[in-house]
């Protein structure tokens, strides 16, 4: 491994947890294929001190893009609807995702929205944004709620000059009540970077990237 890989290693595991700056971050630096190679099996690693489980592969979607998928799983003593609640309210989002601006375009009916994530970085970098669908659910019997964001191209809402737009950004968090104000939170994802990036970048940012952004999630809701 050559000095400037390990010094980008360190530098990304000290960086933010957001993924999506992370991302954007990478698409600026330019390595050989021989250190693209895709990580095809999933990784396991335990985070935040043995509260969170993540696991994570990344492959190639068929323009050759990276497709990165992860699961996330823990526990925390925060109800099932303090979640809810905080979920509910897209403004928040940006909080525990790091993004500049998180918002709802439109209001579909009662459980389902057009919502907006704006991702700023520094100068000279491009900033991101997605667009995407937000669908809640919730099952009282099982004691479970859902919110799946989809990014949806087909919403009509115009581009802003030299920011990428995410077309593949599939999230799902699931709430599960534990009883006695605790709760199980798993988070499952597949994105696909508008831009190439090697994949040992992308493994960098993983499993402190998903667990903080559980970590801020749950400090928020409580």
């Amino acid at each position: 491994m050559n000095q400037n890989k390990k010094t980008a290693q360190i530098k990304l595991k000290v960086m933010p947890y957001n993924l999506h700056i992370i991302l954007i971050l990478l698409s600026m630096i330019s390595f050989s294929a021989s250190v693209s190679a895709e990580s095809k099996e999933w990784k396991t690693e335990i985070s935040d001190n043995g509260k969170t489980t993540v696991q994570w592969r990344i492959s190639k979607n068929h323009d050759g893009l990276p497709l990165i998928d992860y699961i996330s799983t823990s526990t925390a003593d925060v109800s099932m609807q303090q979640l809810i609640s905080v979920f509910k309210d897209v403004r928040k989002h940006k909080i525990f995702n790091d993004d500049k601006d998180s918002k709802e375009l439109s209001i579909l009916s009662e459980n389902e929205s057009i919502i907006y994530y704006y991702l700023g970085t520094p100068w000279p970098l491009k900033d991101s944004e997605i667009v995407a669908r937000m669908v809640f659910t919730e099952d009282s019997t099982k004691k479970v709620a859902i919110f799946k964001i989809t990014a949806d191209p087909n919403i009509d809402l115009p581009r802003i000059k030299n920011v990428n737009r995410f077309t593949v950004y599939d999230l799902t968090y699931t709430f599960k009540d534990l009883g006695k104000g605790h709760s199980e939170i798993s988070v499952t994802s597949k994105t696909v970077a508008p831009f190439n990036v090697p994949a040992w970048l992308i493994n960098a940012s993983f499993p402190d990237g998903p667990a903080g952004t559980i970590k801020k999630l749950v400090k928020l809701s409580r």
